[in-house]
């Protein structure tokens, strides 16, 4: 792994501390994310995915534990403005995050809020957009655009702040799945060519196979973690949780069934096409 960016360290979070109906939905996580990498957080519902998202930027704060972004403690109140600069946030829902009529404007909003000077905005929406490739819909309405189209506005208004990660909260999970793919293969490009960190909350299967690493949680704490391969050859351990595998682990274990020699270690298309019908 680089360098770390992000350490959680026994991170606890629960809610409604010291009440009858307080729930622990993290316990005891200790993770590492290193500076460029490209990792997916998988897990059934209630697992604490979300949870974690949101210490990530600070908007939660541990209960017990600690969180370090680039080595600032997020319980520090001094810190708390550069670790949200820091760490952007993308949430399901896109309409949620649009607050302007106009696309250039939206991705302004943040950049004004920190003060940047007008000249250096037009500089940064420019760019933004032109990352997350929406450059030609800047005069455009946010309410014309598609759900995929919304989501890259919203990462665009991230970008715009600067930051060295973004954060991905089930970001997909309201989308068709062509404005899945756009966002998914927006923020793969931004890690690849731009070195930006990339948390991917996500409860598709196929998605997490992309990444460089998958954390798998279960209650409040990490269950399985390794690279994409080496989680998702763990199917009982998956299945016991009640995730579903990539279809290409599902058709390899059903091969392998019927007797053929399939590795368990495929995880698209084209591997799967070029074991059983090789060049």
């Amino acid at each position: 792994m680089t360098e770390p960016f992000i350490t959680l360290e026994r991170v606890t979070y629960s809610y409604n501390p010291g009440q009858e109906a307080e729930l622990l939905a993290l316990d005891g996580v200790d993770l590492c994310i290193g500076s460029g990498e490209f990792i997916a957080i998988i897990g059934p519902n209630g697992s604490g995915k979300s949870t974690l998202a949101k210490h990530l930027n600070a908007l939660l704060i541990p209960t017990q534990g600690v969180v370090r972004v680039s080595g600032m403690d997020t319980r520090e109140p001094g810190n708390l403005w550069e670790v949200r600069r820091s760490v952007g946030m993308v949430f399901q829902n896109p309409d949620n995050q649009l607050v302007a009529t106009v696309v250039e404007e939206d991705v302004a909003f943040g950049p004004e809020n920190l003060g940047v000077p007008p000249s250096e905005i037009r500089v940064r929406v420019a760019q933004a957009l032109r990352l997350v490739g929406m450059g030609e819909h800047a005069l455009r309405a946010p309410h014309l655009l598609s759900g995929g189209q919304k989501q890259r506005v919203a990462i665009a208004g991230v970008l715009a702040m600067k930051p060295r990660c973004l954060v991905l909260d089930e970001a997909t999970a309201m989308l068709d799945p062509s404005g899945r793919d756009e966002v998914l293969a927006t923020a793969r490009r931004l890690n690849r060519e731009e070195g930006l960190t990339v948390v991917h909350i996500t409860h598709f299967m196929e998605e997490a196979a992309g990444a460089d690493r998958v954390v798998v949680m279960d209650r409040g704490r990490i269950f399985l973690e390794g690279s994409p391969r080496e989680v998702f050859r763990q199917v009982r351990k998956l299945e016991r949780l009640g995730l579903e595998v990539p279809s290409m682990v599902a058709l390899a274990g059903r091969l392998r069934a019927e007797g053929l020699p399939v590795p368990d270690d495929l995880l698209f298309v084209e591997e799967m096409v070029e074991f059983l019908c090789p060049s």
